[in-house]
């Protein structure tokens, strides 16, 4: 919570050395959030705990973790990458790479951890970038299609790992061999 607003105070600034030590306050908020959801997703716990610490920390992880990418895009942004400066590359393609680049660390992250609540927060994300877009910056469509595209194939995604992770929970389907063990949202 204090790393969380000691980020508040530097994002804010709107100044390159404040974008800069709000990056690394926010990876050190990062860090710490994904190896809570990671403990609460290898632990034994009750109810309470379940939504508590694996569902909070799960969207908690997921909204920090798209916050920590948008840090580094502000950070880059301020220090000077913009368009005169990068004479191969406009900064409508490099928000495309940015986004894919998203889409990847998600999908990594979920699966590995067995989370898909966690991954699903990008769902959230990548609508309300979408919607920006079509509504304010419909001269972006590259953005708007790449947004599309990563919806669609990331809403596939999590809905098979919730898919799959509920059958092996409720129907007692053993994937431990796929899996290397018991962990994951529903143990």
């Amino acid at each position: 919570m204090m790393i969380n607003a000691v980020w508040l105070v530097l994002f804010q600034t709107n100044q390159i050395w404040g974008f800069a030590l709000g990056l690394i306050d926010i990876i050190a908020m990062l860090a710490t959030n994904v190896y809570i959801m990671k403990l609460a997703t290898t632990s034994d716990v009750n109810v309470y705990e379940w939504i508590g610490l694996r569902g909070g920390f799960s969207i908690y992880a997921g909204w920090v973790t798209a916050a920590t990418i948008l840090n580094a895009v502000y950070l880059l942004k301020a220090s000077g990458m913009a368009d005169p400066n990068i004479y191969w590359l406009n900064e409508e393609q490099i928000t495309v790479g940015i986004l894919w680049v998203a889409f990847l660390i998600y999908n990594v992250r979920s699966y590995v951890d067995r989370n898909p609540l966690y991954g699903s927060i990008l769902i959230w994300v990548i609508l309300a970038i979408r919607s920006n877009i079509v509504n304010n910056k419909a001269q972006y469509t590259m953005i708007s299609d790449a947004a599309t595209q990563i919806a669609i194939l990331h809403g596939i995604s999590m809905v098979f790992l919730w898919t799959w992770l509920s059958a092996e929970s409720w129907y007692s389907v053993d994937l431990s061999e796929v899996w290397n063990g018991n962990t994951g949202i529903w143990y």
